[in-house]
């Protein structure tokens, strides 16, 4: 009776020791970019982390948990990564690298990295933001990709107040945040994209579909991988085709649009799009 009575007490002591590392777990996460000059924007859970795109971000006050991240590069195409990841307790080893490889933007395991841009608390969000819900800010009328030194208050150069969570120098001659507009369209959400996947499977004939999808895609922006599955829609090559030359205007990350290939059964057509898209 009483080795069982001990063992019931270890058992419990063991387990709210677990609990309380587990509610005490404040991790940490960085993003950097391999050229500097490549800025970008960060969304954990589909909620904004930063104001401003910037090189370099630190989040800390991480839960032990998944995180979705979203990561969309201030360019004219604003590309966009996404990749589930897991805080590890070993901040070592939640060091990631943006980088272009073969025409497109990559999230790839880093060493180390030195100069982090921002440092802020994990912003978790009361609701997370949908894409067509963030907010633009009105860029400053000079170059909003000149770099200004700015040193010991935690202000971002050209804005007059403080950016998200403070503003770190890390040797790189104070504050240098990029201060373009945040993607004010991103792409069609998810919620909006199904609805948008039953309303063209629920016509009864190719036109229909083909109609639907294209007065979609002509006022929204969608992923590459949402193009894909709108063609998967379709039951003729021919159909196929015609959408995915129409939707490459819209699409989001157009440096993704070779996986669009992949709905196609003949080698013609996928020519046929590669040549469309190369003019």
């Amino acid at each position: 009776m009483k080795k069982n009575l001990l063992i019931l007490i270890f058992t419990f002591f063991g387990m709210s020791l677990i609990a309380q590392n587990h509610s005490s777990f404040a991790g940490e996460i960085v993003f950097a970019s391999r050229n500097q000059q490549t800025t970008f924007w960060l969304f954990l859970n589909d909620v904004l982390q930063n104001e401003n795109s910037v090189n370099s971000i630190k989040i800390t006050d991480l839960p032990n948990m998944e995180l979705k991240v979203r990561i969309v590069i201030n360019n004219p195409e604003h590309s966009e990564l996404n990749q589930t990841l897991r805080i590890d307790p070993n901040p070592s080893r939640n060091l990631y690298f943006v980088r272009m490889a073969d025409h497109r933007f990559l999230i790839e395991n880093a060493r180390g990295i030195k100069g982090i841009q921002y440092t802020q608390k994990w912003n978790p969000g009361k609701k997370p933001i949908a894409p067509l819900q963030v907010k633009p800010q009105r860029a400053p009328q000079n170059n909003p990709h000149s770099d200004h030194s700015h040193h010991g208050n935690g202000h971002c150069p050209n804005s007059g107040t403080p950016a998200p969570g403070g503003c770190h120098n890390a040797g790189h001659g104070g504050c240098q945040g990029h201060h373009s507009n945040p993607p004010a369209q991103i792409a069609m959400n998810p919620h909006d994209f199904q609805m948008l996947l039953s309303r063209v499977n629920g016509q009864s004939f190719e036109k229909d579909k083909l109609e639907v999808a294209k007065m979609a895609i002509s006022n929204n922006k969608m992923t590459t991988i949402q193009i894909v599955a709108v063609c998967k829609c379709f039951g003729f090559e021919t159909t196929k085709l015609e959408f995915a030359k129409y939707a490459y205007a819209n699409c989001f990350d157009k440096n993704n649009y070779f996986q669009v290939e992949e709905v196609f059964s003949f080698s013609s057509s996928k020519a046929e799009l590669r040549d469309y898209i190369s003019r």
